[in-house]
């Protein structure tokens, strides 16, 4: 029999349910925590009506429901009060802290505390906690989503995905200091868009925790697959301006129905689960240009590393290393985890920060990024752009062409781990200008603090080193040549360069060149530094005249002139040196007799000719110069990868033997060497 339970007054213009299982249905959204404190669950009904400040929510007694029918015991009715300018198009029931967070047709979400909802009389409308305004701009907040499990977290958090028609949606932490306390603090932790142009409608997490999005793509009907980045469902149905509605069948990946109407008829669509399955995911659409790989694993499971990309298609990818199979049959393969949509040319290069919290990026037009990366449980990486650098050119095409970024902190970091004094950030540019900024994360702000010039030539790369606790910085340009800058000179302390650089002082100041000099017959292409004993420097870097140099750079005295000699190993291979890196393994130093002690290197280096090369380089320390340097072609191997352009290597722990190897350019390889028989 059908009988009335409860009914609202005035024209109802919107219905949103949610079930326990997260599926999306006309007006019934199940409690796991029971409102009326019984053993089953509850049923929250709530509708929105037209020209009203308020909102119906009903709760449903629904073990009563059945034992005793429609009773006006069943039902409680509790009024929400709408903040102003407020039309509700989306909600969503937090059944851990019992809160309702309410989207609307500007952008803004609403919360409201329901666990004393059954002790406010009917008369009193309940208020909301608290009203974050512009989540999404001006645009509707289409569906607001838990993320899966996160409700297991403490009552005093609660994570949710929220979505808006202009087609991105974003990650939010909802922290309450104190659960009856009324503050509330919406935290950002990961703003996207999919990788296709889609105008969202709704969203859900599948039974296997992915993330789904649905709604137009011109006159198509889309349902996306965010976690797996691909497209589920695909109908032609003429576009959004009609009536419709999707219901995902949950249990089975992708499977769902579709219905709308088209020229005066109702079409049905019903997909029995996903027709295809994707073999091998698909990376950059144009040659990498720049890799990174960051200091700290991508989940807590200690297996798994982030590696950023970034290409000629103006993407960054994020991708996991992993690591399949048991005993001899193990391999790695990588996995695609978020796509950073900002830049409008190609990157030129990518940098992580020590904590592996920021990713630097930089490309054409000056564009220079900074990218907060955070590890949400249940969701995984969420990145935010947190801030741009100002352009402070008049050039429309001046490229950032490579950096390097020192994090400052004044004695011992954080706990938030983050550098109390931001970073320090050294830009070279094309038109052979150097720039050096202070970035401060907390105000998300760009300080100039020295500028240079250092001749006609493009400028390709930067790094910073140490000497004798003196901070220096190398640049390399098209003209073959090595630039060292020191700091020192242009008015930073020597043991404390921090306490100038906060002091005041006149900014920006000039960059001082303190020696310039040739290493290669042109470009510089590729260039790392490595620390000696005290007071010394090795400066390895490729060129264009497909040479490998390894310089080695000392101060004499503290008032000296830095000393500088060059080891050049010509034809190291058949075309220019693109790429190289130092391996994190084996760099230790020994002793040979009473009064004799060397170091050891291990460096890879890659090329337009597709091989792989690991050099391993002896360094008799207490002989002066270069003659006692021992280089040595430890290994040469073949790669698939064309027109490579950077290399990346990590270790999977940190007594391990092996080192993978990542090499970039059209396409990406990931080698494993075993560097135990490389070591002479």
């Amino acid at each position: 029999s059908i009988s009335t339970l409860t009914q609202t007054v005035g024209k109802v213009a919107s219905l949103h349910v949610q079930s326990a299982q997260g599926e999306y249905l006309l007006i019934l959204l199940r409690a796991e925590t029971p409102i009326f404190n019984t053993p089953k669950d509850d049923i929250i009904l709530l509708a929105a009506s037209l020209h009203t400040a308020e909102v119906s929510c009903f709760f449903v007694d629904e073990p009563a429901l059945h034992r005793r029918g429609s009773t006006s015991e069943t039902v409680k009715t509790v009024r929400l009060q709408l903040p102003s300018n407020f039309v509700v198009t989306s909600m969503y029931f937090a059944r851990g802290p019992r809160r309702i967070f309410m989207g609307s047709r500007k952008g803004a979400v609403a919360i409201y505390d329901l666990s004393s909802a059954v002790a406010t009389p009917e008369s009193i409308a309940i208020e909301a906690m608290t009203c974050f305004r512009r989540i999404h701009g001006e645009d509707a907040v289409s569906a607001i989503v838990g993320i899966p499990n996160s409700q297991q977290a403490a009552l005093a958090n609660s994570q949710i995905v929220t979505v808006g028609r202009n087609g991105t949606y974003a990650v939010h932490q909802v922290h309450w200091d104190d659960p009856s306390a009324s503050t509330t603090r919406l935290n950002t932790v990961h703003v996207s868009s999919p990788s296709i142009k889609l105008m969202i409608t709704g969203s859900f997490y599948d039974v296997a925790n992915n993330l789904i999005f649905y709604g137009f793509h011109n006159t198509d009907f889309i349902v996306w697959d965010e976690t797996s980045q691909k497209v589920l469902m695909n109908v032609s149905c003429g576009g959004a301006h009609r009536s419709w509605d999707y219901y995902a069948i949950h249990g089975e990946y992708g499977k769902g129905a579709f219905v709308w109407t088209q020229a005066a008829l109702m079409h049905l669509r019903v997909q029995d689960g996903n027709a295809f399955t994707t073999l091998q995911s698909g990376g950059h659409g144009r040659e990498i240009k720049a890799v990174a790989i960051s200091p700290r694993l991508s989940d807590h499971s200690g297996n798994t590393r982030i590696v950023a990309t970034g290409a000629e298609d103006t993407d960054i990818r994020l991708f996991s290393v992993e690591r399949h199979g048991d005993g001899g049959s193990q391999q790695s393969g990588t996995k695609c985890l978020r796509i950073l949509k900002k830049h409008t040319t190609g990157i030129q290069h990518l940098q992580w920060s020590n904590s592996g919290d920021f990713l630097f990026s930089s490309g054409g037009f000056e564009e220079f990024y900074v990218w907060r990366v955070t590890f949400v449980p249940g969701f995984g990486i969420g990145t935010l752009l947190e801030a741009s650098c100002p352009v402070r050119s008049e050039s429309p095409d001046l490229r950032i062409m490579s950096f390097d970024v020192l994090a400052l902190s004044k004695g011992d970091t954080p706990k938030s781990g983050l550098p109390s004094e931001g970073f320090l950030i050294s830009m070279v540019l094309s038109d052979s200008n150097i720039r050096v900024y202070q970035y401060s994360p907390e105000n998300k702000t760009f300080e100039t603090l020295f500028r240079g010039t250092y001749g006609s030539c493009c400028l390709t790369e930067a790094s910073h080193f140490r000497i004798d606790n003196s901070l220096h910085s190398c640049v390399g340009g098209t003209d073959g040549h090595l630039a060292i800058y020191e700091y020192e000179k242009a008015g930073m302390a020597p043991k404390d360069y921090l306490q100038s650089i906060t002091s005041t002082i006149d900014r920006p100041r000039n960059l001082p060149l303190l020696q310039r000099f040739a290493v290669h017959q042109s470009t510089v292409k590729c260039l790392t530094i490595a620390s000696l004993a005290s007071g010394e420097a090795l400066v390895v870097s490729g060129g264009d005249d497909s040479a490998i140099a390894f310089t080695r750079l000392k101060f004499n005295g503290p008032d000296t002139q830095l000393s500088h000699s060059t080891l050049l190993v010509p034809r190291a291979h058949a075309s220019a040196v693109t790429a190289l890196t130092q391996l994190p393994v084996f760099n230790f130093f020994g002793r040979e007799g009473e009064n004799e002690s060397y170091s050891v290197f291990l460096f890879a280096t890659s090329s337009n000719d597709q091989r792989l090369k690991i050099w391993s380089l002896r360094i008799n320390l207490t002989k002066p110069g270069v003659s006692e340097f021992q280089p040595l072609l430890a290994l040469d191997i073949s790669t698939s990868i064309a027109d490579c352009s950077s290399l990346a290597t990590f270790r999977e722990s940190q007594n391990a033997a092996t080192v993978k190897v990542i090499v970039c350019g059209v396409g990406m390889d990931v080698w494993e060497i075993d560097c135990g028989h490389l070591v002479p």
